[in-house]
């Protein structure tokens, strides 16, 4: 994650709930003409918080081939 790209980490919220969120989020942040992308990490029991990060990283770089105001959600 970095300047204008966010990981976001959720437990026990229904998959619908997180995508009408991550919208929500990015459209207050993109209304000022900010360029930004969010990877979502939902629901991944057990993985530490390295494996969280990287499944993150992987849905942020989806999220950005998609170009500006996209999210990924990674289950």
């Amino acid at each position: 994650c970095g300047p204008g790209r966010y990981c976001v980490f959720v437990r026990n919220m229904p998959a619908e709930i997180v995508r009408a969120k991550a919208e929500a989020v990015l459209e207050r942040l993109g209304a000022g003409g900010a360029r930004v992308n969010a990877g979502v990490v939902r629901g991944l029991s057990g993985a530490d918080f390295a494996g969280m990060m990287e499944v993150a990283q992987d849905a942020l770089r989806q999220a950005k081939e998609k170009g500006a105001g996209h999210y990924e959600v990674a289950e």
